[in-house]
Formats: structure tokens, sequence, C-alpha cells
């Protein structure tokens, strides 16, 4: 009788140093492990098949209305990113013309698909810093809700697909006359 061996040393460490140390026994026995859980959902009771489902869908409206709060909170947003830029002013005796630039920060936005930068004075800058990370994070809130809905939709048409009831009668239908 083969035996499994206890660790499979391709998994500690960096795999592509370790890649050679893989037996195909090894190999052989994650693919048949792989095989048997993929069989197993596709085998499922559709009872348990459709409570894992309705699991899913419940924790993914968590995520979206947590997603959700996020989207529709007060917080002010400024689109665009706060740079901060070296320049040199031109006069001939400043200490930018030795090589010590100035520093001075920028706001750059994409308006009507263009870049459009604004200086953004000192007194300003903490705000302005605050309203685009307020920005950002309303924009990831936002992706976050379109992917988790596609998620729902998806697991909804599983659904649908589990509880249909395949009509495999073959009886031919008769015309009405």
């Amino acid at each position: 009788m083969l035996e499994i061996p206890r660790k499979i040393e391709a998994f500690e460490g960096n795999w592509r140093g370790n890649a050679e140390k893989v037996d195909f026994f090894s190999f052989f026995v994650l693919t048949l492990i792989c095989y048997y859980e993929r069989l197993h959902i596709r085998t499922m009771n559709p009872l348990s098949q459709i409570s894992r489902i309705r699991q899913r869908i419940a924790r993914l409206v968590r995520q979206r209305q947590a997603a959700e709060r996020r989207l529709l909170g007060r917080a002010e947003l400024l689109k665009g990113t706060v740079l901060e830029v070296q320049r040199t002013c031109g006069k001939p005796g400043c200490k930018c013309a030795e090589g010590d630039k100035h520093i001075c920060y920028q706001l750059s936005a994409s308006i009507e698909g263009r870049t459009q930068t604004r200086n953004v004075p000192r007194k300003e800058l903490i705000k302005v810093r605050r309203l685009t990370d307020n920005y950002r994070r309303f924009r990831r809130a936002r992706a976050a809700w379109v992917r988790i809905n596609e998620q729902i939709i998806e697991l909804i048409n599983q659904l649908e697909t589990a509880r249909t009831v395949d009509d495999s009668s073959n009886e031919p239908r008769r015309k009405k006359s």
C-alpha cells in the first residue's frame, strides 16, 4: 500500500525553489481531493445546496448594507488627488536657483476627460486631503456595492436553477382540436 506523505515540501516556503520536490503521487492525491470536492458540490443534496446559496446571499446582503452605509454618509467629497510639487520661482537670488526647490501642493483631477490642476494653499491642505480621501473611500464603497450586487445576481440565478423542477416527461404533447 502506498503511503501519503505527511507534508508536501513544495508548499513550504518558495514555490519555485521547491517545485521539483513535489512527486507525482502527491500531485495525484491533491488532484483527486480537488476533483472529489467539485463532485461533492455537484452531487450535493439540492436542499443543502439551496441552503448554502441562501447563506451566501445573506452574507453578501450584509456586506452590501455596510457599503451602503458608507455611500449614504454625509461626508463632503472632492474629486482628485493632492500632489506635492517642487518648483523654481525664477528669481536669480532665490534658494531654488541653487537646487533647493520650493514645495507647493496641487489638486489634480480629471474633468471632462482632461487633467486639470490647481494650487492648494497650505492653510487648506488638511481639509482638501480629507475631502479627497472621502472621495476615494466613496468610490471604493461604490465599486464594492456594484461587485456585491453582481455576485448576488449570480447566486440568485443559481438559486433559480437549483429550485427549478426538471420536467423530464418524454410524452409528446397533444394538439388541441
